[in-house]
């Protein structure tokens, strides 16, 4: 698939947009003959999240509803990036 894309490309374009020595694939082949249509891969990707929260310790008996807290916003938003279906 990838090697038709690339050709495809070739031909409306006269050229392909990067210099490849290499082209490895992962994803599935269901026989010799019968290829597999991969619609989407895991990856990587790399953020910086920065949180504040209060200045000091705060009792959650006094603060607990209102106060945010920096742990828990955090994990609510990692569990975020995944919704039911994965």
């Amino acid at each position: 698939m990838f090697l038709e894309a690339l050709r495809a490309w070739k031909e409306a374009t006269g050229g392909i947009p990067a210099q490849i020595t290499a082209l490895i694939s992962d994803t599935l082949m269901w026989d010799i003959d019968t290829a597999a249509i991969t619609t989407r891969l895991g990856g990587m990707t790399q953020a910086q999240v920065t949180l504040k929260g209060a200045n000091r310790d705060l009792h959650p008996g006094l603060y607990g509803g209102s106060a945010l807290n920096p742990i828990e916003a955090l994990a609510r938003l990692l569990a975020d990036l995944h919704d039911a279906d994965g």
